[in-house]
């Protein structure tokens, strides 16, 4: 897999079809993921952010469990559990990252 062809950061809102997304991902060579809450990041602010935002990308998500580290799987199908119910307003999103560091293409 040529990593010139896929993004070396993604996310995308976790969802019905996230153990496919996921096995997918794998797929694909992804290996390091991060599971991120987003209520505290969705709300308006008149100055630093007049529309709604989804919060920090890649390196400066936070996990839910982990903090800034990131969770490594060769099965990332299987590797987060169940979600406890969240409140209507909130969401979670997942980021995920190839193996090693980026490189310029």
């Amino acid at each position: 897999k040529n990593p010139c062809q896929l993004p070396f950061y993604l996310s995308f809102e976790r969802n019905s079809n996230f153990t496919s997304l996921m096995k997918h991902l794998g797929y694909l060579g992804y290996r390091y993921f991060k599971q991120t809450l987003q209520l505290e990041w969705n709300q308006k602010h008149r100055v630093t952010s007049i529309k709604q935002a989804s919060g920090p990308f890649g390196e400066w998500a936070m996990d839910l469990k982990r903090g800034h580290l990131w969770k490594y799987s060769d099965r990332p199908e299987k590797i987060f559990g169940r979600v406890r119910k969240r409140r209507a307003d909130d969401w979670i999103d997942v980021h995920a990252r190839l193996d090693g560091q980026p490189i310029v293409c």
